[in-house]
């Protein structure tokens, strides 16, 4: 399709499970780091190829619908705030996902036309095993809970595009207010040792706890943007807030501390 749509393909192979060995996260989130690391890397050579201004470049993801319906399930079941009920968002970044309001069978469907138009008869597109896994959490989710849905209530995925549109304008604006505060209270040293933010403990703790948890996220991403940080870990942080000399680890290599006039995050 690539070649009949004049659209240059380039494939890149890597051993993730090699690089899981030193990676915090299971499989599947270690490969979707390791295609966003490449993405980003033919993003910056295309651009200075092109002469083009990387600020403004995109990479483009086929997520559709059902992709971010199955997110928010997931999302939902292990407990999580309005950020993750939003599920997967169209721009995060350089990313950039223009089929999330499309359900996944109409996407294959333009794409068996394309093929039809072009009388290309080869693979269509490429199915990651992991999506027949069973014991993948997302694949028991799309295997079993969907099809359940689906004949229960067959708008269900136009329902739900609609509650996570309207969740994300919300959390948009939340995020916001907490990106505000950070420029006002938040310093970032880098030093032989790694990174260290510091969050003015005094102005934090005059916040609505609503605009603490997305402070602390926000942080947190700041020295590592791929840190997976589960909710519970942001509300213990706020109940500690008080507890000065209080620690605890968010992840392998992050560490949030309570000083008196700081909280303090390493990484």
């Amino acid at each position: 399709l690539c070649k009949h749509m004049k659209v240059q393909c380039k494939i890149v192979k890597c051993d993730v499970a090699a690089m899981q060995k030193d990676f915090d996260g299971g499989l599947e989130n270690c490969a979707r780091i390791a295609r966003h690391k490449i993405a980003q890397e033919e993003l910056y050579k295309l651009c200075e190829e092109q002469n083009c201004n990387v600020k403004t470049a995109k990479i483009l993801c086929a997520h559709t619908l059902d992709d971010r319906i199955e997110t928010f399930y997931m999302r939902s079941l292990v407990g999580t705030g309005p950020g993750g009920l939003s599920s997967i968002h169209k721009l995060n970044g350089h990313v950039y996902r223009p089929f999330l309001d499309v359900k996944k069978e109409t996407l294959r469907e333009f794409v068996r036309k394309c093929a039809a138009f072009f009388n290309e008869d080869g693979k269509l597109w490429c199915e990651d095993t992991t999506n027949f896994d069973r014991s993948n959490f997302r694949s028991i989710l799309r295997e079993d809970l969907m099809p359940v849905l689906e004949q229960i209530r067959p708008s269900y995925k136009n329902s739900l595009k609609n509650t996570m549109n309207l969740i994300e304008d919300e959390d948009r604006y939340l995020d916001e207010l907490a990106k505000k505060f950070i420029a006002l209270n938040f310093s970032l040293n880098k030093s032989m040792d790694g990174l260290t933010a510091q969050i003015d403990r005094t102005n934090f703790i005059k916040l609505d706890k609503i605009i603490k948890r997305r402070v602390l996220k926000q942080c947190i991403e700041c020295l590592n943007n791929e840190a997976r940080v589960e909710s519970q870990q942001i509300i213990r942080i706020i109940e500690n807030e008080n507890n000065i000399g209080y620690s605890t680890v968010i992840t392998k290599a992050i560490e949030v501390t309570i000083l008196k006039e700081n909280i303090e995050i390493c990484a």
